[in-house]
């Protein structure tokens, strides 16, 4: 897309050249681009691997930078963490499935959130971790951001599984 922009830009540049001379006026181009509202985040999901010694709880962190560029139309992006499957988020020390109700997450040093109880007729399994306002930081910006999630009252042993994120512009 930015070679097509440079290509026309430079087609209609050298035209103007070649017609200067022979019309002996001054003409001018006005172009606008048009960039469709973007936001990115350093990860789309993290592996998470948490190892409960005593069954108390365990906690691991992950950094996360969250990147926009929003027209005058948006006024948030909400950052939602989501298990695919509810019934099995995660994987006990002996093969079992955890429930992602198991796990919670939170922003920084925001409260704790637990994922939802697995529900019939819903196969996944989502919490909304922070909503970055536009009017607060402005319609470009960069965030970095550090996520917790833990997961409390198992057996002890290592429990695994995935969490996807979602960036969302309303």
């Amino acid at each position: 897309m930015r070679h097509q922009i440079v290509a026309l830009t430079l087609a209609v540049m050298l035209g103007l050249f070649e017609a200067a001379p022979a019309q002996q006026a001054h003409q001018s181009v006005g172009l606008k681009a048009y960039l469709r509202p973007t936001v990115r985040l350093s990860e789309e999901s993290f592996v998470l691997n948490f190892q409960l010694i005593e069954p108390t709880c365990a906690e691991i962190s992950f950094p996360l930078d969250i990147s926009w560029n929003l027209d005058h139309l948006n006024t948030e992006v909400v950052i939602i963490a989501v298990f695919s499957n509810s019934a099995s988020a995660l994987t006990g020390p002996q093969g079992q499935e955890v429930a992602a109700s198991a796990v919670e997450a939170r922003v920084m040093d925001s409260p704790w959130k637990s994922f939802p109880e697995t529900r019939a007729h819903v196969v996944n399994s989502g919490i909304l971790l922070k909503t970055i306002r536009v009017e607060d930081f402005g319609r470009q910006d960069h965030r970095h951001i550090q996520l917790q999630f833990r997961i409390c009252g198992q057996p002890t042993g290592e429990y695994h599984g995935r969490v996807e994120l979602h960036a969302v512009i309303r």
